[in-house]
C-alpha cells in the first residue's frame, strides 16, 4: 500500500513551504521540526498522546523522535510499506537523513522519488 497521496503533497508543500525551521534530535524542539515532526503539524496530530504506556510529546521541555502510531496510519506509513521509515527506528529512515542536515527541499525531492 502506498502512501496516502493527498497527505503526501500536503507534507511535501509544508516541507517546501519555508514555514517550519529545520532541526534535528527529536520531532520538534522549540521551534524547528524534523522532517517527520512536519509531517505531525500537517496532520494535526495533538502535541501529547498517550500510546499504550508510552506517551507521545513534542515541544519545548519533552522531545520524542518516534512518529506516533497515528501517523502512521493516517498516511499509510509503516516499517512494512516505507523503505524510507522504519517505525520507532531513530537512526534509520527520514529521521536519520534529517539529522544529517539534508534540506527539507532535498527531502521533500525524496518522499516525492520514494514514496
Amino acid at each position: 500500500m502506498k502512501m496516502n497521496q493527498d497527505i503526501k503533497k500536503l507534507w511535501v508543500d509544508a516541507l517546501r513551504s519555508g514555514k517550519y525551521q529545520q532541526a534535528e534530535g527529536a520531532l520538534r524542539i522549540s521551534d524547528g521540526y524534523c522532517c517527520l515532526g512536519v509531517l505531525c503539524e500537517v496532520l494535526k496530530i495533538p502535541k501529547q498522546t498517550q500510546q499504550g504506556s508510552n506517551v507521545y510529546q513534542y515541544g519545548r521541555l519533552k522531545a520524542t523522535t518516534m512518529l506516533p502510531i497515528e501517523a502512521c496510519n493516517l498516511s499509510r506509513l509503516g516499517p512494512q510499506r516505507n523503505p524510507l521509515i522504519k517505525y520507532l527506528e531513530v537512526h534509520t529512515g527520514l529521521s536519520y537523513v534529517n539529522d544529517k542536515h539534508v534540506s527539507f527541499n532535498d527531502i521533500a525531492n525524496l518522499i516525492e522519488e520514494q514514496l
